[in-house]
């Protein structure tokens, strides 16, 4: 036979007393409470573009360019022993990024120099098909920390197909199950950092005029030049940049080439378009370029 019983919780400077029909229900009872704020990430980019060095939401890169990202992963402090995030998962879908392999790291600060958390990783960090996965142990992370705030960095090149929409990006989440919630996985609000290229067009003209008689006609094209795309205005051999021609249906364009990468060029043919005197260049990082 059961009977309703009316209990009543009394928790007093962190001591807890329980009453049901009248009496106090001893035995050292525990109280458990949630935050009403779960774990959360952010996801953010270096950006060294134009002498600067700060972690945004966005920055610039070109295509082979190696990015420094982190994802900042905060936890509840919790302060009761019976209570703890017993898995903690990141995970981050690379797009038009190429993961470097080994790259990651587990710091206390914002800084990527600064010292290891050892111990918080469970495993190895792994990728594939663009979507990274790092399991973290979250009582080495409050132990070693005394916080439950860590930044996970890592490198991702910018990959030849970020140049279709002229952005990559990485977003990512953290899939974690509460202790006191075993049986439920929960899953926290997207973070994505985005990394823009850039392109430009050059049209090769004559001297000559389409219409002799007529100043305004504009000039005619002129096929067949050769150019090379440099980094400084000194235009030197050293600094000039290594370009690979990408032929896309009836649409061609140079890219900057990835290290090591067959059929690299430094002059490039403007040879494009209906009059064959175009020059597409695209997937570059913010900057001033020089073309001779």
């Amino acid at each position: 036979t059961y009977m309703p019983v009316t209990v009543f919780v009394q928790v007093k400077n962190g001591n807890v007393r329980v009453y049901a029909a009248g009496s106090e229900i001893t035995g050292n009872p525990t109280a458990v409470f949630k935050h009403e704020e779960g774990p959360a990430i952010n996801v953010r980019v270096n950006d060294d573009s134009r002498d600067i060095d700060e972690w945004k939401e966005t920055a610039g890169g070109r295509v082979g360019e190696p990015m420094d990202f982190y994802m900042e992963v905060s936890t509840p402090a919790y302060e009761s022993e019976h209570v703890a995030i017993s898995s903690l998962i990141a995970k981050c879908q690379l797009a038009g990024l190429n993961y470097v392999e080994g790259s990651m790291k587990a710091t206390a600060l914002p800084n990527a120099d600064s010292d290891a958390v050892k111990g918080a990783f469970i495993g190895t960090p792994a990728c594939t098909d663009g979507n990274l996965t790092v399991e973290l142990n979250y009582s080495n992370i409050r132990s070693a920390t005394g916080r439950g705030l860590i930044y996970l960095h890592f490198k991702a090149t910018v990959a030849p197909d970020a140049v279709a929409a002229s952005e990559a990006s990485a977003t990512a989440r953290l899939e974690y199950v509460f202790s006191m919630e075993a049986n439920k996985t929960k899953t926290t609000a997207d973070s994505t950092a985005a990394v823009y290229n850039y392109d430009f067009t050059l049209f090769k003209k004559s001297n000559e005029l389409n219409n002799p008689n007529d100043a305004g006609s504009g000039h005619r094209p002129l096929a067949g030049a050769g150019f090379t795309l440099y980094s400084d205005a000194g235009m030197t051999a050293a600094n000039a940049v290594s370009m690979i021609r990408v032929t896309d249906g009836a649409e061609a364009y140079y890219r900057p080439a990835l290290a090591g990468e067959e059929g690299a060029v430094a002059q490039m043919d403007a040879n494009m378009g209906n009059d064959n005197n175009t020059l597409s260049i695209r997937g570059l990082d913010v900057g001033s370029y020089y073309v001779k």
